[in-house]
């Protein structure tokens, strides 16, 4: 067997030189993709693009990676209950965020958890309040996950986002 022999300054050197390089000094992988969001969804009892119901102001569920929605957040919340089956159910109120400051305008009810999933593309950089419900959760400035986050702790609500976070938020989790 043959020995490979290296100058001590060149082992060095080499070492160094691979080492900030390799992942030991790498920024951290992306988070996985997230979960899409629902491509359609009901109003009504009809089935409409999913994007031209977030548009249109109303309050909606993502259940089950179901999308259904509501003309106001209170008739959201009732059927949100009653389509939430298992542990679903027992933790209540979802994940919400508002469009607007002071918990108005068109609102999205996350009852789905663990797991980063994208907000709807016109819903992203408009989260202007939330409310957490029985889990924390986190919002993200980037799709899947990405970038910088805050959380949102159980059982809090925030009738405006905190400074720096006013319509940032591309992608939401609930734990």
């Amino acid at each position: 067997m043959r020995r490979l022999r290296f100058p001590a300054a060149g082992l060095a050197a080499a070492l160094s030189a691979i080492l900030a390089t390799s992942a030991l000094s790498a920024t951290p992988a992306p988070p996985p993709d997230a979960a899409p969001f629902p491509s359609v969804g009901t109003y009504e009892d009809r089935a409409f693009p999913a994007e031209e119901l977030v548009t249109r102001g109303l309050a909606c569920n993502v259940i089950a990676s179901r999308l259904s929605c509501h003309d106001s957040q209170k008739q959201a919340d009732a059927a949100g209950a009653a389509e939430s089956v298992g542990a679903l159910a027992s933790c209540s109120p979802p994940l919400t965020v508002w469009m607007a400051s002071g918990f108005t305008g068109a609102s999205l009810n996350y009852y789905d958890y663990p797991g980063w999933q994208n907000l709807p593309t016109s819903w992203r950089n408009e989260v202007s309040s939330w409310r957490s419900g029985c889990r924390a959760g986190r919002l993200s400035d980037y799709v899947n996950g990405g970038g910088n986050s805050i959380g949102l702790p159980a059982g809090d609500t925030a009738s405006t986002m905190p400074a720096g976070w006013d319509n940032r938020a591309d992608a939401i989790y609930r734990y």
